[in-house]
C-alpha cells in the first residue's frame, strides 16, 4: 500500500517550484523545529501566506497531507503566484460532505 506524502514534503515542493524557498525565514508553529530539514521550507511557505497552521498552532509534523489540505496550498499558491483563479459553486465530489468548511473554496 502507499503512503502519502507528509505535510513537509508537500511543503517544500511547493516552496520550491515557487522559487520562494528562504533559508533564514523562521516558523512561528509550535510544532515546526528550527533544526529539522523541513523547518526553513515550512517558515518559507508560512512567511509567503501558503500555510497557517491548525487550531492549535501547530503545522502538524508527520501527518499525511489530505487532498483538501493539498487544494488549499496550492490555491494559495496560485494566486501568490499572480494567477487569477475561477471559483465554481457546487462541484459535485463523491466525498463532498467530508470537505472541510475552510477547504470547500479551493477544492
Amino acid at each position: 500500500m502507499h503512503k502519502g506524502k507528509n505535510q513537509e514534503e508537500f511543503v517544500k515542493m511547493i516552496v520550491v517550484a515557487m522559487g520562494i524557498f528562504d533559508a533564514d525565514a523562521v516558523s512561528t508553529l509550535g510544532d515546526v523545529d528550527k533544526n529539522a530539514w523541513y523547518a526553513a521550507y515550512v517558515a518559507s511557505a508560512e512567511k509567503a501566506g501558503l500555510i497557517k497552521g491548525n487550531e492549535n498552532g501547530n503545522f502538524g509534523v508527520g501527518n499525511e497531507i489530505s487532498r483538501q489540505d493539498m487544494a488549499v496550498i496550492a490555491a494559495r499558491a496560485a494566486e501568490a503566484a499572480g494567477k487569477k483563479l475561477s471559483y465554481a459553486e457546487g462541484t459535485a465530489f463523491a466525498d463532498a460532505d467530508q470537505i472541510a468548511q475552510y477547504a470547500k473554496k479551493s477544492i
